[in-house]
């Protein structure tokens, strides 16, 4: 790419470099695009995102990126299809979508702009090759997710590699406008290593999550479960040798080393599977599966897990919130609450999830006497209402049945709680959830004596 300068059309301001302000487009807003769209939007660049449907009205109604420790909502340029030309198009849609994209946006592509594929899979390039003359790959390291349209979640500091699939085409330029948007980017010499290096932890990690709706974390800790990843991975790795890219011996290792960081992450293919659509699965492990039916290569393990995800998620299926119960014991102007053992930290109700064949009433009581010892009869505990905001819980979306009860029963922390405690109403502590909204309609609704 020679430079931005002059590139794109006139309603153009210097910002980057003493040059001109690039326009931006992203095609494809699920977490990816909606996450580095997003950060190039808030360093004061011209951005406009491509969406649909839900995810289009949400994003015209603003863009929340929230990380670790921070929160930024900001007003987007969300339409429905690209309008004049851009310097810079990010495709971002799943890798079955690529060639669709392409065709979406190739008459879009100003006369010196490149294109950039933030996607998984290794055969995106191949596609856009056939469309574009520049084209650059993105390999992303994230724990991104997008729970509810419009709303993107990170963990930790999502990093990007970028490197040439055509080799007249400079990455410069673009890694360092994504550096002056404080992302985290470099450029690499070869990204087809690292795409494939990528593949490996895509396909022991997307289709297994999405098949036993388990995160990241869960996946290592289980000693079937991780050695069917080290034989996917080491599958990968011979995939990558017959289309002629060889990888370090210690990919596999890498790749599946825990990290503290992913351990409750959910991957792209079990969000989709959460949002009831089918996830990503030719695009991600086609590529290993159609050279074990070419006989170039022998691969039985993913053979058998793209089987089974093609039986499950190309037929009728639906995953719905998961219910839970939880009581707000009061005492006076006091509230008890549990200190929580596991992710989310912090204090909350005490409570849990029901099980199969319980009354959700049965089960708050359950909950709060294994959390607390506090015995209670469901006669004693009165409905306060139903809480189901699909980002109340960063783990998946939860529906809470509330209910409230008085009693100066002591409490004794166990099972799920590492403390447990009252507190007073006007000195609460960091609460998890949306618990301190609850508690709060509690104290508006006069229930606190």
């Amino acid at each position: 790419m020679q430079s931005f300068k002059q590139l794109g059309g006139a309603d153009l301001a210097p910002t980057f470099e003493g040059s001109v302000r690039p326009r931006i487009l992203i095609f494809g807003a699920g977490a990816i695009g909606c996450y580095f769209g997003g950060k190039l939007a808030v360093a004061g660049n011209d951005v406009t995102f491509i969406a649909r449907g839900a995810r289009l009205v949400a994003l015209q109604n603003g863009l929340t990126l929230k990380g670790d420790d921070t929160v930024e909502t900001i007003a987007v340029n969300a339409v429905a299809a690209p309008v004049g030309l851009y310097d810079l198009i990010i495709i971002s849609v799943k890798a079955h979508d690529t060639a669709t994209a392409a065709e979406a946006v190739k008459a879009h592509l100003a006369p010196d702009g490149v294109v950039l594929s933030m996607q998984n899979g290794v055969d995106n390039a191949d596609t856009l090759l056939d469309s574009f003359n520049k084209v650059l790959l993105g390999i992303i390291n994230s724990g991104i997710s997008i729970p509810t349209p419009g709303l993107a979640l990170y963990r930790g500091t999502p990093r990007v590699s970028i490197g040439a699939a055509t080799p007249d085409t400079d990455t410069a330029e673009v890694v360092e406008l994504f550096k002056a948007a404080r992302i985290e980017a470099k450029a690499i010499d070869d990204p087809y290593v690292a795409i494939w290096q990528k593949l490996i932890w895509n396909m022991a990690f997307n289709p297994l999550s999405a098949l036993m709706g388990a995160t990241c974390g869960e996946l290592l800790d289980s000693p079937y479960s991780k050695a069917l990843m080290v034989k996917m991975g080491a599958e990968v790795v011979a995939a990558a040798a017959a289309r002629g890219v060889t990888l370090p011996e210690n990919s596999v290792t890498k790749a599946l080393t825990p990290n503290q960081l992913y351990s409750t992450y959910k991957t792209s293919s079990l969000q989709d599977v959460e949002m009831n659509r089918v996830p990503e699965i030719d695009g991600l492990m086609l590529p290993v599966v159609n050279l074990h039916r070419e006989g170039k290569i022998a691969a039985p393990a993913c053979e058998a897990i793209y089987k089974l995800a093609k039986f499950k998620f190309t037929r009728w299926f639906h995953t719905f919130p998961r219910l839970a119960a939880d009581v707000m014991v009061i005492d006076g102007d006091k509230v008890l609450l549990i200190e929580r053992k596991f992710p989310p930290f912090g204090w909350a109700l005490p409570g849990g999830m029901v099980d199969y064949g319980e009354c959700v009433e049965h089960a708050a009581v359950r909950e709060l006497l294994e959390e607390t010892a506090i015995d209670l009869s469901i006669d004693e505990i009165k409905l306060l209402g139903v809480y189901s905001e699909p980002s109340r819980d960063f783990r998946g979306h939860t529906a809470s049945v509330i209910y409230y009860a008085y009693s100066n029963q002591s409490p004794t922390a166990d099972d799920d709680a590492a403390n447990a405690q009252y507190f007073s109403i006007n000195s609460l502590p960091e609460l998890a959830f949306d618990h301190k909204k609850i508690i709060a309609e509690a104290v508006e609704r006069g229930l606190f004596r």
